[in-house]
């Protein structure tokens, strides 16, 4: 078993999945996601806490569908310890 607890991210195109993931993570300043490409893989970044916790952030792409898990993935969601799903609140009905 994997002793690092990995972060998930999932949501639709364009609600900003990324952009969270680097102004956290990267300390990207806000005004800079804006430039970022849309995530069209799996992406798989390791984050080190404070010196002595590491962790792995994985950016799902927008398109993502549960119903197309390969075998790789499936063992990533098992690993998990906490999935995020980004939604904007524009996409809502008011």
């Amino acid at each position: 078993m994997n002793s690092k607890k990995d972060i998930c991210f999932f949501g639709k195109e364009k609600v900003g999945k990324t952009s969270i993931i680097k102004m956290i993570f990267n300390k990207t300043h806000p005004q800079d996601t804006s430039y970022l490409e849309s995530t069209r893989e799996l992406e798989v970044s390791e984050v080190e806490f404070k010196g002595f916790y590491k962790f792995n952030i994985m950016d799902f792409p927008g398109h993502y569908e549960a119903s197309d898990i390969k075998p790789s993935e499936e063992e990533i969601l098992q690993e998990c310890g906490a999935v995020i799903y980004v939604a904007d609140s524009k996409n809502f009905p008011h």
